[in-house]
């Protein structure tokens, strides 16, 4: 980010309702690393990403808005886990500790740009400890994967 200086943009847009909620470690990061990398890099003039989260049906929802040059049609519509690294690693996490209720959705803005929607259950503490259940839960299933 150094080599971007003045060029990036980061606006956070926090519900304070979702500032006390669980969001496991190593989900964000990954995502925002690829908006600068592949969404933003490209772009001589730089460019802003918005983090933003609310709650949502009892979902905390993220969303990692980037106005940089946006996928091609065939990265877009792809399920996430077929298009980059740090995203096919954000969706296997989702999938391994919130088997069928947390989803990750990937799509073009209408003006450039690249929009990541995470839907997570809304799990509120001031833990910066994970549950205990994350890391067996990992471990069980990338030990599916060494078998």
């Amino acid at each position: 980010m150094v080599r971007f200086g003045e060029k990036l943009r980061v606006t956070k847009e926090l519900d304070p309702e979702t500032l006390e909620a669980y969001v496991p470690s190593m989900i964000l990061q990954p995502l925002v690393e690829n908006a600068i990398k592949h969404g933003l890099s490209p772009k001589i003039e730089g460019g802003s990403i918005v983090i933003r989260s609310r709650v949502e049906e009892e979902k905390l929802v993220i969303e990692i808005e980037d106005d940089g040059v946006g996928m091609d049609a065939s990265e877009a519509s792809a399920h996430p886990d077929r298009t980059r690294i740090g995203m096919a690693n954000v969706a296997e996490r989702l999938q391994v500790l919130y088997p069928n209720t947390a989803w990750m959705t990937v799509g073009n803005r209408m003006h450039g740009g690249t929009i990541i929607t995470l839907h997570l259950p809304y799990l509120a503490g001031t833990s910066d400890i994970e549950p205990p259940w994350v890391d067996s839960a990992i471990h069980e299933e990338r030990s599916k994967t060494l078998r």
